[in-house]
């Protein structure tokens, strides 16, 4: 008849990957110990047994489901506050701009725009009439309608605000 093996604490935590904190809280809740060492295969059948191994090395980001842990919750709350972090970290270094910000200005832009658009339809017409020898106030009645089309059916257009860039220059 074989003698028992016995190894260390230290060996066992090493070879089940716990760490000194977690094997004295596993040794507390009853992992099996023989004269300060543990027999390998009676301590994996236990661990086996006793813990819960889907948590094991189990820090990644997922949605908390019904039967989450305490500790899944406060991983994603971690994690959920590193996400927040990362993007005040972004904001003070002007990488974020407000998107209210960004609207008010493509506004007054459109609106800027489209004054210039209407404004050269009047001046233009004057010097067109005068060149092309023909009524300056049919030319004017006839470019301004044709302004408002084109500006009508860009306003018609919708705006992109998802913020990722929108053609290969990278410009949103």
């Amino acid at each position: 008849m074989r003698a028992k093996v016995l190894i260390s604490k230290a060996e066992f935590g090493r070879q089940n990957g716990l760490g000194q904190t977690r094997l004295r809280r596993v040794i507390a809740e009853g992992l099996p110990i023989e004269g300060g060492k543990i027999d390998p295969k009676a301590g994996r059948a236990w661990l086996a047994k006793n813990l819960d191994q889907t948590r094991k090395g189990n820090w990644g980001t997922k949605a908390p489901t019904a039967d989450a842990s305490l500790a899944d919750l406060r991983r994603e709350r971690e994690a959920q506050k590193i996400a927040a972090g990362a993007l005040d970290l972004a904001k003070a270094r002007g990488e974020l701009v407000d998107k209210a910000v960004v609207r008010r200005f493509l506004t007054d832009r459109g609106r800027m725009e489209r004054d210039a658009w209407l404004a050269w339809a009047s001046a233009a017409s004057g010097r067109l009439a005068g060149a092309l020898g023909v009524d300056a106030g049919k030319l004017y009645a006839a470019l301004e309608l044709e302004v408002r089309q084109n500006l009508q059916s860009l306003s018609e257009r919708p705006l992109d605000m998802g913020g990722g860039p929108s053609d290969e220059t990278g410009m949103a």
